[in-house]
């Protein structure tokens, strides 16, 4: 047969139709017809169930490549145009100036301090290994980094691919001579930037620090919970404790930033647009840092005089609820965290046995000793179970059953009344008021006795602005029950009348209940805050009244009688030479162990409208007559002269 399709004959296609054979036999396209021929007969060898697969995998290729190419452009198009926009636009912050803090007289007690920070914006560093090796020696030159600190670095990049165009925090704390050098030395590696920052600087060091607080790196877990907002990076600072913390996010401000145009290699060619700070809120404290200071360095003298560690100090106004001083020893230096705190200095501090950095004025709990015998006497006499002229014998102490519950003074104070009882902290006598019932004695019962602890304001925390403050606790029959399986003893009842068991209170606790009384029947919300203000405008905060009306006038000024005479001829008769007339309570709080105990005296002055109270615990200090009360004496003298 011949195959050349040029010269076939008409019997070489026998089984063709005629008329086609013959349309193109006059057209001359005899290639044609012998390649549709071939078409017909391997159309006979497909299959047509698996034509139709392949039709159909074609087909859903296609959907996914165009729906693809749709994604791309559609929906993401706008951020990866804005990643091609990131090749050639840097953004950068411009940080806003921290809030100050001043004193109630415009001292100021802290400080935005100028200082230089050397970052890394690692753009190529994990793509070029060579690039890799001379940075490590351009840093290692110029910072003198120890290995670890720079391999810590590399690993921090590498780990971290999200942060790989953000700047990472080499170095901060850089003097305005160096930073110079730097810039000289790194002008031509793009990765590199010097930025001028600053640091707080606490004129007041250990002095303000429980007050104050500092300032510290923020943590992933911190930035994730602002991840709603847009004002902190990773290498942002924050308030970790103290009023810094508390009031973070108005002191923080809001960021600027500048929009900067670069080159390939990351040089800075022109400024696009700009966006000005805004700079966070200033705030005027309720402290006195005088009063502030001479609290202090008091308490400090008497603990090295009587060897001594660990006490809290409080002073507030109690028409107002103003704390006008706040100490807490031991203390720390809160300008080690300003920069960088090392390792040493902070392994001291978290193993110190003596905690200073725990705010003992506000997280501090103790047994109350007998500073609570104002909120019992003022129980009994609501209740109706004692009066001005009720009197009780003492003669050194009860028996109850097979106990005895002592006085303090052997052989007892003899003929007891309400002021007396005060001032002399006669025990025997907040027994008899206390115990449900006892011979001929009817008194408060435990239950009376925690509804009036509850009701002014004791196993509660104040809401003190400041962090970590804690609640103190009320002991109760239920309580007991449940935790220690155990009943509630009468005995039980008598131990929280004078201030022991497992009652615990913060000395702020004491504090207001000393307030109580020297504001005639009112607690006001403890606060160290008197005015927020910007250069636009200004928030004076109010006094909030939180307790009133539980406790009537006439029944007050009989404690409040019973305070003055502790300090006119009682337990704090020393106060009697200040220039002023004062009421306290002194108090001396057991504890477990041979050690001895806690020393404790709260006091308002004047007697006639008062305008301090000055609350004080020495831990393991002994009798709050022999150790707190001289540094009640020394501080109220000062003040009182000052004034």
């Amino acid at each position: 047969m011949n195959t050349d399709p040029f010269k076939i004959k008409e019997g070489d296609v026998k089984d063709a139709n005629l008329k086609d054979y013959q349309k193109i036999k006059e057209e001359g396209n005899f290639f044609n017809f012998r390649q549709t021929e071939q078409v017909q007969r391997l159309g006979q060898f497909i299959d047509q169930k698996k034509l139709k697969i392949i039709k159909f995998i074609a087909l859903t290729l296609l959907i996914i490549i165009l729906g693809r190419i749709f994604y791309l452009q559609m929906i993401k198009g706008g951020d990866y145009r804005l990643l091609a926009e990131g090749n050639r636009i840097r953004l950068e912050k411009k940080k806003a100036q921290r809030g100050i803090f001043y004193d109630r007289f415009g001292k100021i007690l802290v400080y935005n301090k100028p200082t230089f920070s050397f970052y890394l914006t690692p753009t190529n560093l994990k793509n070029n290994e060579r690039n890799n090796v001379e940075l490590l020696k351009n840093l290692n030159a110029i910072l003198k980094l120890s290995d670890e600190q720079l391999s810590n670095l590399i690993n921090l990049i590498q780990d971290n691919k999200n942060y790989n165009y953000l700047p990472i925090l080499i170095k901060e704390g850089i003097s305005y001579e160096d930073a110079i050098y730097l810039k000289i030395k790194t002008q031509t590696l793009s990765d590199f930037a010097i930025y001028d920052e600053a640091y707080r600087y606490y004129p007041g060091g250990p002095i303000l620090a429980h007050l104050l607080g500092y300032l510290g790196r923020i943590s992933e877990a911190e930035l994730a919970l602002d991840k709603n907002s847009d004002n902190y990076s990773f290498n942002d600072k924050i308030g970790k404790t103290g009023l810094e913390f508390i009031y973070e996010k108005s002191l923080k401000g809001v960021d600027g930033y500048q929009k900067i145009e670069v080159d390939s290699q990351g040089r800075e060619k022109k400024v696009i647009s700009q966006q000005d700070s805004l700079d966070g809120k200033n705030f005027i404290l309720t402290i006195d840092l005088d009063l502030q200071n001479k609290l202090y360095q008091t308490l400090e003298r008497q603990l090295k005089r009587i060897n001594c560690s660990k006490a809290a100090a409080i002073a507030l106004n109690p028409q107002n609820g103003e704390i006008l001083a706040l100490v807490s020893f031991p203390s720390y230096d809160n300008n080690l965290f300003s920069i960088k705190i090392n390792e040493a200095d902070y392994q001291k501090l978290i193993t110190n046995e003596n905690q200073p950095l725990f705010n003992r004025a506000i997280s501090g709990e103790y047994p109350s000793g007998s500073t609570i015998k104002l909120a019992v006497a003022a129980a009994a006499l609501e209740e109706g179970i004692i009066d001005k002229n009720s009197q009780i014998l003492s003669t050194g102490g009860i028996k109850y059953g097979d106990w005895f519950f002592p006085d303090w003074k052997a052989g007892g104070h003899g003929l007891t009344n309400i002021i007396k009882a005060l001032a002399e902290s006669v025990n025997t006598f907040f027994y008899l008021i206390s115990i449900d019932e006892y011979q001929n004695y009817r008194g408060l019962g435990i239950n009376l006795l925690v509804n009036y602890l509850n009701k002014f304001n004791f196993g509660q925390p104040t809401n003190l602005d400041l962090p970590n403050e804690k609640n103190g606790f009320i002991p109760t029959p239920e309580w007991k029950e449940r935790v220690k399986q155990e009943s509630w003893y009468p005995g039980d009842t008598l131990h929280l009348a004078i201030g022991q068991g497992d009652l615990l209170v913060t000395p702020l606790q004491i504090a207001l209940l000393t307030s109580f009384f020297a504001a005639d029947g009112n607690i006001y919300q403890p606060h160290l805050v008197k005015e927020i203000f910007t250069n636009e405008a200004k928030e004076i905060i109010q006094p909030k009244k939180i307790i009133s009306n539980i406790i009537k006038p006439a029944n007050i000024d009989l404690v409040k009688m019973g305070m003055k005479a502790a300090t006119s001829w009682g337990s704090a008769r020393s106060l009697a030479n200040l220039p002023i007339e004062t009421a306290g309570k002194t108090g001396t709080a057991q504890v477990a162990g041979n050690k001895n105990p806690h020393a404790w005296f709260t006091v308002f002055a004047p007697f006639t409208n008062p305008e301090i109270v000055l609350t004080i615990i020495i831990e393991n200090g002994g009798e709050g007559s022999a150790t707190a009360v001289p540094v009640a004496d020394e501080v109220l003298n000062w003040y009182f002269s000052k004034k």
